[in-house]
């Protein structure tokens, strides 16, 4: 069962990018802005301005996933260390510089921040 970021990132698919982690951190950055966006109200500038980047760096902001790697993905998703009680928590930017710690969300707004198209 995949727990670290690596045997998530294998999970999802992703095999052996160039700069393993920048690939995670693009794809799960970019979502993250969007899902602070929805819940606590960023800026939608200020999360463009962060999936541009990443764009712009080369790397990528989304993942096509089959259903089966989706919940994979989702499964491994939940052994994080940042989950409590069964739910997945995130930090999510109110603005640039000012986060909320422990903010669940639910799955299927996961699953759309991941698999919006760039």
């Amino acid at each position: 069962m995949a727990s670290s970021p690596s045997d998530i990132t294998a999970t999802a698919g992703v095999r052996r990018p160039p700069h393993r982690r920048s690939t995670r951190r693009s794809i799960g950055q970019v979502a993250t802005a969007r899902l602070s966006a929805q819940l606590l109200g960023l800026p939608a500038r200020d999360a463009e301005r962060i999936r541009a980047l990443f764009l712009r760096a080369g790397l990528p902001v989304t993942i096509r996933l089959s259903s089966a790697r989706l919940g994979q993905l989702l499964t491994a998703m939940r052994l994080d260390k940042k989950v409590s009680g069964g739910e997945i928590k995130f930090v999510l930017a109110e603005e640039i510089g000012r986060v909320r710690w422990g903010q669940q969300v639910p799955s299927a707004m996961i699953v759309e921040s991941l698999q919006s198209p760039p």
